[in-house]
Order: structure tokens, then sequence, then C-alpha cells
């Protein structure tokens, strides 16, 4: 799931990527992080049991822990309930606000409006539209949307 090893915790997970890194202070984000993304009440459970939205939440806290000069994030509102969605949103904006490259591929238009500026419009892994974001919001946007896809 995500990269989650299963036997591991969540807390477990933190260390690691906090190690790996060479992290050093990193305990009080990362605490900051499990509270902001509701996963504090099960950070000592290991993730196997995990369900598939706790999963992905717990992914994006581990990408953003470190502070990311380039963040990528794959799907990360598949399977998300609205309080991980709101939670990606706020740690996507305060990555951008520090300075953060922040890219997020998501099959999701009405997300994809609200977390980004910008949009880059794919097709059989061809861009084939760029626009910002505004230009994708509402019947206007879905139009110019399939209009961008060929469709």
């Amino acid at each position: 799931m995500g990269g989650l090893l299963p036997r591991a915790t969540p807390w477990e997970h933190l260390q690691l990527s906090a190690s790996l890194r060479g992290l050093e202070d990193w305990q009080a984000r990362a605490e900051h992080l499990l509270k902001r993304f509701e996963l504090a009440d099960v950070a000592d459970r290991v993730t196997a049991g995990f369900s598939h939205g706790m999963g992905r939440r717990m992914s994006v806290v581990l990408a953003g822990l470190h502070r990311p000069p380039v963040l990528l994030l794959d799907e990360p509102f598949d399977g998300v309930d609205p309080l991980g969605v709101e939670a990606t949103f706020e740690l996507v904006e305060d990555l951008a606000a520090a300075g953060s490259a922040v890219l997020v591929s998501t099959h999701q238009l009405d997300l994809a409006t609200q977390v980004a500026r910008d949009a880059v419009v794919l097709r059989g892994g061809a861009v084939v539209g760029r626009c910002t974001t505004e230009e994708l919001v509402g019947r206007e946007g879905a139009r110019r949307y399939r209009e961008l896809l060929g469709s």
C-alpha cells in the first residue's frame, strides 16, 4: 500500500524516513502532521490493518515530513475522506508558501482545481493542454477539459 511497510507503525515509518534523510528535530513536525492527518491515534499500530485511505494519508505525511524542494503526489486523494483531502490541501499550501514546487497528479478534476493554480492535461501520457485551474472550474471548465482531451 503506497510503499508502506505492513509490519511497521506510522511512527516507525517516520523514524526511518527521518534517519535516512538525516533530519534532526523532526519529532515535533511528525507529531503535527500525524495530528493534521488524523493518524495520531494509530501512530503505534502496524499499517497492515490500515484502510486504503489511511495508507494514502500516511504516504502524504511521509512525503511532506522533510519539506522537500519538489513534492510529487500521485493520486493523493484516492480513497481519502474529506478531512484527509483538506489536510492534503493544507500541506500543499504550506509547502508551496515555503517555496517548494508541488506537482499533484489526479483524475479528480474538482480537487485538482482546488489544490493547484496551473494544470497540465495529459492523454495517453502526452500533454494535450495547459491552462490555469480557473479555466477548468464549473460547467464551462468541464467543457474546456473535454475540449483539451479531444472528446
